[in-house]
């Protein structure tokens, strides 16, 4: 095992590795690139997306959603009917 290690960083020493002075695609003569005002690149809160006000309104509703699957979860299950239930309780 160590003999094959070493043989393999010996060999990668003698590899003749590709020249890497610059990238094929950079133009150094071209104009800076146009810079957009911060509004036009973050979008707008949404209802998605909750401001800071709503973050822990938002972050309580998920919780309570969430503990709510749980207890959904943790019934048990008598026959495929139940099963059903189930599912349609959590794609709620």
């Amino acid at each position: 095992m160590r003999i094959a290690l070493v043989s393999t960083v010996l060999l990668a020493g003698c590899v003749d590795w590709p020249d890497t002075d610059s990238a094929p695609s950079l133009d150094e003569n071209a104009p800076w690139p146009i810079l957009k005002p911060i509004d036009e690149v973050i979008e707008p809160q949404s209802a998605a997306k909750p401001g800071v006000g709503n973050q822990l309104n938002a972050l309580n509703a998920r919780a309570a959603r969430l503990q709510r699957h749980a207890r959904t979860m943790r019934r048990k299950i008598a026959d495929p009917g139940d099963i059903e239930a189930l599912r349609s309780e959590l794609a709620r």
